[in-house]
């Protein structure tokens, strides 16, 4: 019984230990998850560096320009003074509304303490003080239409140019002067309606200027939603503020913006090391980032894609990660440790 019972032990053990080896064995491997791509279009725009801040304070009042305290390319803070039109009728003006004002306000005060004696009836009182009322409206406005014959700076900037002559009668809400702060820069340039029917799609924009080696990246600010005369929609984009100093107002870049085509045109691709073959069909090493497991998977694959990958047309939805290196040592099941 002995020679008989040892030779099985051994059998049991050695097929115990045979059918766990897979499970117990980790492989080193490396991973990738599958490429989803896009086809894409680029159009390229020409485009305008604008100031990303820019004023042309005005008078709110009609008068004649009598001095500019400015000239062009100073440097100005915001609140500084800047211009002022003649202030004579408005100063005239404000002189007898304020005089109107104290005379009524001192009857108004005689016609309270007669009120308060019961010597003046309640709609005499009530008269006085809506008479008062009216006169302090009238000597607001003159006050604040003398206070605003000066102009002051709005913003912090460099003035760009005067657009009013000395002596010339300003229009209210007409700018006289142009300031422009270039700590921050854009670029405007403008798209037909083909391309903004295709805005959802915009993916990125990078501009170029033959000042500069490298491309610009650019932000989309906004897209203006109403055509102009030429059937053009305006789009303004921020420029990253690393090369705010590298350019100025005026310039023209070049502009690549990259379009994505819709969703269902998307491709799916994985690294050419990921795929392996086993009798004439392709196959690869899906991973389980919980577990740290592997599942064999049959793929149908097409060509390879501009950026070297093999593109996979069945057998994979996107999601997954797969294994692109040591796929030749590894068993359904298997245990893996992703490596760096």
């Amino acid at each position: 019984m002995k020679k008989v019972l040892y030779p099985l032990i051994i059998v049991v053990l050695y097929a115990c230990h045979s059918g766990t080896k897979s499970e117990t064995v980790s492989r080193p491997v490396k991973t990738d998850k599958v490429v989803v791509s896009a086809d894409v279009s680029v159009e390229v725009l020409s485009g305008s560096v604008v100031s990303g801040v820019e004023a042309n304070p005005s008078f709110s009042v009609p008068g004649l320009l009598s001095k500019v305290y400015v000239k062009e390319g100073e440097q100005v803070r915001k609140g500084q003074l800047i211009a002022e039109i003649s202030s004579t009728d408005y100063q005239a003006a404000f002189i007898a509304a304020q005089s109107k004002y104290n005379q009524v306000n001192a009857e108004v005060q005689r016609v309270e303490e007669l009120f308060k004696r019961g010597s003046v009836a309640k709609n005499e009182y009530e008269k006085a003080i809506s008479g008062r009322q009216s006169i302090a409206s009238l000597y607001e406005t003159a006050k604040n239409q003398l206070s605003e014959t000066k102009l002051y700076s709005p913003i912090d900037g460099t003035v760009q140019s005067i657009d009013a002559g000395l002596y010339q009668t300003t229009i209210p809400g007409v700018g006289v002067i142009t300031i422009v702060n270039t700590s921050t820069l854009s670029v405007e340039s403008n798209i037909s309606s083909s391309m903004f029917v295709k805005r959802n799609n915009f993916k990125s924009f990078l501009g170029y200027s033959p000042y500069l080696k490298d491309s610009i990246p650019l932000k989309l600010s906004f897209i203006l939603p109403k055509a102009n005369n030429n059937q053009l929609y305006r789009l303004k984009l921020e420029i990253d503020s690393k090369y705010v100093k590298s350019l100025a107002p005026g310039m023209t870049l070049e502009i690549k913006l990259t379009v994505c085509n819709p969703a269902e045109k998307q491709e799916l691709a994985v690294a050419l090391p990921a795929v392996f073959n086993e009798d004439g069909k392709n196959f690869v090493w899906l991973v389980d980032t919980v577990a740290l497991t592997v599942e064999k998977r049959l793929i149908v694959t097409g060509n390879l894609d501009k950026e070297g990958n093999i593109t996979v047309l069945s057998g994979l939805n996107g999601n997954e990660t797969v294994v692109s290196a040591g796929v030749h040592h590894l068993e359904n099941g298997q245990r893996i440790t992703v490596l760096e």
